[in-house]
């Protein structure tokens, strides 16, 4: 019984996040490989939980259970939902990244509600929805970061988050050239 309304309620918090957002893909690809991906989720379904702040005690058969709220989950089903939708109207190269490294780079909008959220508590969870819509078989192969794009609120339509997935060793060259030029500039060694 519990269960059942548990999952009528996601499901029609899911429909009304999915009617409210957007999802945008773009891909580069060689003939043979996945170079990278850009996903770009517009609305209240582009606000992803966070690994912590966002669990909340909840009391299955009489035991307490630590996990996200219901508002959460239907988030995360939304996001999965709606880059599906995009992926049927893109010509997408079938098949990820699979084992291959990767760079993740996401770029997170504040929350419509205004509330303070920590950035680096958005990776795994982001990591595991990566996962499951099946760009990537093992998060452990993922160098995930994160960033806030701004610090203020901004209206619920506008909150968008970016996420850019890119074979790590593409992304390796610029890192030590980054690095390289910041030595150079501060005076190390």
């Amino acid at each position: 019984m519990f269960k059942r309304k548990l999952r009528r309620d996601i499901l029609s918090k899911q429909a009304d996040l999915i009617q409210r957002s957007e999802c945008a893909i773009k891909f580069n690809a060689t003939r043979e490989q996945l170079t990278s991906v850009l996903i770009e989720l517009t609305g209240p379904a582009a606000t992803f939980p966070s690994t912590s702040n966002d669990k909340k005690v909840h009391y299955v058969r009489g035991r307490v259970r630590i996990g996200h709220s219901t508002l959460a989950v239907a988030r995360m089903n939304a996001a999965k939902a709606l880059y599906f939708a995009a992926l049927e109207n893109s010509r997408y190269p079938k098949g990820g990244f699979g084992e291959l490294k990767t760079h993740v780079l996401v770029g997170l909008s504040r929350h419509p509600q205004g509330c303070r959220f920590d950035s680096h508590n958005m990776c795994k969870p982001i990591g595991d929805w990566l996962q499951a819509i099946g760009l990537i078989d093992d998060d452990t192969n993922t160098e995930i970061y994160c960033y806030k794009k701004t610090e203020y609120p901004e209206e619920e339509y506008k909150t968008t988050t970016t996420i850019t997935i890119q074979l790590r060793d593409k992304v390796q060259i610029l890192n030590e050239a980054y690095f390289n030029a910041l030595k150079d500039s501060a005076g190390f060694l």
